[in-house]
């Protein structure tokens, strides 16, 4: 797809949005035209031919499959994106990366595997980490802000976390709620649990908070 493309489907009564997949419209943004995916922008066109890509952080197999879906190559390696065919090699895909109308890139991430894996390994650690502390203590005004309040996000604030060893209730709650996993809820917050339960929670969190976290890196867990 492209501008011309996306304008000739907006069209009539459909002037401003259309329907384009699943949870997936065509919306007029002021002179450019955007793809968006749930409430995220993931391709904005612009009269001048340019294309800017962004997951809006929710960098998972739908947002790419929407993606190539409009015509771009993306790949996973290793969890993170590969933008394919401008140029001989492939382009790390970064929020905010723009394809020129002649095929130039700005704005690419740069590829680093020893800072890629070292992330990783730090984050399954920390994962861990959350695990091994169950059962906690219940949330409280004295947590993490950002966490306490869901504006984290990025991963700034949760680099402080892994540095210090701070495993935060307030995250763990939000985290197994946003799940919908009343078990691994009381098995993380009730003391009195135990067994079974303790050991559901204690898989779920590792689970949940790794994939938190690298999804707030920009990787796909």
């Amino acid at each position: 797809m492209n501008y011309k493309e996306a304008d000739s489907q907006l069209q009539g009564r459909n002037a401003q949005s259309r329907k384009l997949l699943r949870n997936t419209y065509l919306k007029r943004r002021g002179e450019n035209i955007a793809v968006m995916l749930h409430k995220t922008d993931i391709a904005t066109y612009t009269p001048s031919g340019s294309v800017t890509l962004n997951s809006g952080g929710y960098r998972t197999p739908t947002t790419a499959d929407r993606l190539r879906e409009i015509g771009f190559r993306i790949y996973t390696t290793k969890g993170v994106w590969f933008l394919y065919g401008y140029g001989d090699e492939p382009v790390k895909f970064k929020d905010g990366l723009t394809i020129s109308k002649n095929g130039k890139i700005t704005g690419a991430g740069m590829v680093d595997e020893k800072r890629d894996k070292a992330i990783k390994e730090r984050v399954k650690a920390y994962a861990q980490l959350c695990a091994d502390s169950l059962p906690l203590e219940m949330p409280s005004i004295g947590d993490c802000f950002y966490c306490r309040f869901q504006f984290g996000t990025g991963s700034d604030h949760l680099d402080s976390h892994m540095e210090e060893g701070y495993v935060v209730p307030s995250m763990i709650f939000r985290l197994l709620e946003t799940k919908g996993s009343p078990a691994s809820l009381w098995g993380a917050f009730d003391k009195e649990k135990g067994g079974f339960v303790l050991d559901h929670a204690k898989d779920t969190v590792k689970r949940t908070v790794r994939r938190y976290i690298l999804k707030a890196y920009g990787y796909q867990a």
